[in-house]
C-alpha cells in the first residue's frame, strides 16, 4: 500500500436520494457509461434511449456511489440501491476493475495478499499479517467508513477475487483527498495499480467533490513513482511528509492530481 473533505454524498446527484423507478428490469449493460438498460412498464417521464434500443426500453444512469451489482445473465449490471445512504456499500466499477468493500469471506485472501516482505517494506500494515491481523484490519476499515474518514476497497476483476486494495480518505484540507494502494505480489505487472488509482481518483473528483488528490510515496519506491506518473500525477514541491512505522520514521514525497 503506497502511502500516498467533503462528507459522503447522500444519494443521487442533485436530489439527495436514489430514484426508485416503477417496475424496471435490467436487460443489458453499457460499459461505456456504467448505465443499465432497464425495461420499464410505465415510466413517469420518457428518459433518453440508447441508439438502436427497442421501443419502451430506457437508459437510466445512476451515480457510482448509489450502484449495486446485478448478476443477471452471469454478468455485472447496475441497479439502484434502495437502502439508506449510510448503509450502502461503496462499490466502483470501470477500466476492467470492480472495487468493492472487503467482507469476512475475504480474510484468508487478505492474509495471502498482505503477508509478504514487499508489503512489510512499503506499507504500514502489520507484519506478520496473519488471520488475527486481517480480522483487526477489516474491523478498522469498517469503522473508518462508518465515521466517514475514508474507504478501503478490494481490487477485483470479473471473478471477484481480490488482487489488492485501494484506499481513499480526506486529508482534512478542503477538497483534498489521499489515495493509497497495495497489490498482491502474484498480481503485479498487470496494470492493476494504475487502473485502481485512476478509478479511485475519478471517484474522488466526481462523487466526493474533491479538487486535489494526493499520492505520498517514498523516494526509493520507483515502482510506485512510475504508477503515479502513468496515472497522471505530478511530483509537487510540498515539504516531505514524515511518518512512523515500527522500524522508525520514514519520509514521503507528495504527488498530486487536480483534474
Amino acid at each position: 500500500m503506497t502511502h500516498t473533505g467533503r462528507h459522503w454524498p447522500s444519494g443521487s446527484v442533485g436530489t439527495g436520494r436514489t430514484p426508485t423507478p416503477p417496475t424496471r428490469t435490467c436487460t443489458a449493460h453499457d460499459p461505456r457509461t456504467l448505465g443499465c438498460m432497464l425495461q420499464t412498464s410505465s415510466p413517469s417521464r420518457a428518459p433518453p434511449r440508447w441508439p438502436n434500443s427497442a421501443p419502451g426500453t430506457a437508459a437510466i444512469q445512476f451515480p457510482l456511489y448509489s450502484l449495486r451489482p446485478c448478476r443477471d445473465d452471469h454478468r455485472r449490471h447496475f441497479m439502484p440501491d434502495p437502502s439508506p445512504p449510510a448503509l450502502r456499500p461503496r462499490e466502483v466499477g470501470g477500466l476492467g476493475l470492480w472495487l468493492r468493500e472487503w467482507t469476512e469471506e475475504d480474510l484468508p485472501v487478505m492474509v495471502e495478499l498482505f503477508d509478504n516482505p514487499e508489503m512489510d517494506r512499503w506499507t504500514p500494515l502489520r507484519s506478520p499479517f496473519d488471520m488475527a491481523a486481517a480480522t483487526a484490519y477489516l474491523a478498522k476499515a469498517h469503522q473508518t467508513k462508518a465515521e466517514s474518514r475514508g474507504i478501503h476497497l478490494a481490487i477485483t476483476v470479473e471473478d471477484d477475487q481480490p488482487r489488492g486494495e485501494v484506499l481513499l480518505r480526506p486529508t482534512g484540507n478542503p477538497g483534498e483527498g489521499e489515495i493509497a494502494y497495495g497489490i498482491g505480489p502474484q498480481y503485479r505487472r498487470q496494470g492493476l495499480a494504475k487502473r485502481a488509482v485512476e478509478l479511485m481518483t475519478r471517484h474522488g473528483f466526481q462523487d466526493w467533490g474533491m479538487t486535489r488528490i494526493l499520492l505520498r510515496i517514498e523516494p526509493a519506491n520507483e515502482g510506485s513513482q512510475a504508477v503515479a506518473a502513468s496515472a497522471g500525477f505530478q511530483l509537487t514541491g510540498d515539504a516531505p511528509v514524515v511518518r512512523e512505522r515500527k522500524e522508525g520514521p520514514f519520509t514521503l514525497l507528495t504527488w498530486e492530481r487536480t483534474t
